[in-house]
């Protein structure tokens, strides 16, 4: 796939979740299901009343006319019925593939031939969708409410990956229920693994669009609030509801009477959705967590903190228990992304490398007098905190064990350059230390971090994110 292909169907793919002018969103698509099964679930109750009357009506009539009458309104209503459960099923029918086309290009979008590839894109996919962050606070809940199944889906398959090529015996325990090879790059195991994986992620919370769970986000005035602060009580109706009108959407809205005929990737699909509320399944397990950092970096929530993000791995470990696969799955996580998740905004001090260069030589050469004052001269200038380079970028590389630094690529003017930094704690303004010695009368929220705004994630900059992913 050309770089150029890769944003396309990129581009494609996130319309889909996030919405444009041109088509249904996935949120409106799912809510559309609810609100059609509800309305032909009244209709067939309708019709299957008047059944019941027409039949009690037989019961009572002995002229053959009339019962040849009420039998015919039965057959009428039955075809009725008959029609009604047709028209749901096509709806399934194309709703399945409607999912299963979207999965299928997911899995391209992430998945490539060898590690390498496959580290591009997803690399290259997790940082677009972190840097479609708009820039109007009031509309970033509703938007990463949009976004958040597909940034799950990518995390789920590259702790999927990394269990795969790092963890092989965690990953023969987490599927041990399944047969197929556990070789990631194999066609079988996109097909029987990490379709059904992508399938589940993106599913995963689609009852919160049920009108019961709706009914819970609705407000004093009867205007639904999907972001407003609920109670303990109500979280847990929440809950409920969430978890069974999930299952009802996969297993009855897209599945269907499907559902059984594939044991390998619809029951991967059921251990995904049963194992999420229980608390020893390692499938289950991967896929909460994978739930959990996404809910961080995606965050829902009126009060946006764009500085915590950093820490979203240490605060996720600790409300798991410690040993457990969750905090394995954590630290995969740590070991692989880092501190700093992709597409993150870091501000930091740049190095006057040529001045230091030029130091290290004139402390080599110790010739004369004059060479000991340029090097007090040079030393004081790189070394002082009083005239320090501020420079911006962001993440654009997995840390890959160095979990404390960050490989950015610079933005300059509004442009993404083709210029990249190792940038060490030392000089990462995230972390207070650097921050008191190069600006300790800066306030520290305009230096901790920066965002980078949707307008300035534009078509060319998203064209020079791609192309150097994949470099």
């Amino acid at each position: 796939m050309s770089h150029s292909d890769f944003l396309t169907q990129l581009r494609d793919v996130s319309d889909f979740f996030c919405g444009s002018q041109q088509q249904v969103n996935f949120n409106q698509n799912v809510q559309y299901y609810f609100k059609s099964y509800s309305a032909y679930e009244s209709k067939v109750d309708t019709l299957t009343n008047k059944i019941q009357q027409i039949c009690k009506q037989m019961d009572e009539v002995k002229n053959p006319q009339t019962r040849e009458q009420l039998s015919a309104q039965i057959n009428h209503l039955d075809e009725s019925k008959l029609k009604l459960a047709q028209e749901i099923d096509a709806e399934q029918a194309e709703r399945r593939t409607l999912y299963d086309s979207i999965c299928d290009k997911v899995v391209a979008l992430c998945v490539g031939h060898d590690k390498h590839t496959t580290e591009q894109q997803m690399k290259a996919v997790l940082g677009f969708l972190l840097m479609l962050t708009p820039n109007n606070n009031l509309t970033i809940p509703s938007e990463n409410l949009k976004r958040k199944p597909l940034y799950r889906a990518v995390i789920a398959l590259l702790l999927l990956k990394e269990l795969a090529e790092n963890h092989p015996s965690e990953l023969e325990q987490l599927l041990a229920f399944n047969n197929t090879p556990k070789d990631f790059y194999s066609d079988q195991f996109k097909t029987d693994i990490v379709k059904p994986t992508v399938m589940a992620a993106i599913m995963l919370d689609t009852g919160l669009w049920h009108q019961d769970a709706l009914n819970i986000f609705t407000d004093d005035n009867n205007v639904i609030d999907e972001f407003k602060p609920l109670s303990v009580e109500d979280r847990k109706r929440l809950l409920k509801v969430n978890y069974k009108q999930t299952q009802r959407f996969i297993f009855q809205g897209v599945l269907g009477a499907q559902a059984g005929s594939d044991h390998a990737k619809n029951g991967l699909v059921k251990a995904y959705m049963s194992g999420i509320i229980d608390q020893t399944s390692h499938v289950g397990s991967l896929m909460k967590v994978a739930q959990l950092y996404s809910g961080f970096l995606l965050p829902t929530k009126r009060n946006y903190q764009y500085t915590v993000f950093p820490m979203t791995l240490f605060i996720l470990k600790k409300r798991v228990e410690p040993d457990g696969f969750m905090a394995n799955c954590l630290d995969i996580l740590l070991n692989k992304i880092g501190m700093y998740p992709l597409g993150y905004g870091v501000c930091f001090v740049k190095v006057n490398e040529e001045a230091t260069n030029q130091s290290v030589e004139l402390r080599e050469q110790q010739a004369d007098v004059e060479a000991e004052q340029q090097v007090a001269e040079i030393s004081e200038q790189t070394s002082s905190p009083s005239s320090p380079t501020l420079k911006r970028g962001v993440v654009c590389d997995f840390a890959s064990g160095n979990s404390t630094s960050a490989t950015v690529m610079l933005v300059e003017d509004g442009r993404f350059n083709d210029e990249v930094e190792m940038v060490t704690s030392e000089y990462n303004l995230f972390l207070p230390s650097a921050r008191e010695t190069f600006f300790p009368n800066v306030e520290s929220s305009l230096l901790q971090a920066h965002r980078i705004a949707q307008d300035e994630f534009n078509k060319e900059n998203q064209k020079i994110w791609v192309e150097y992913c994949f470099r």
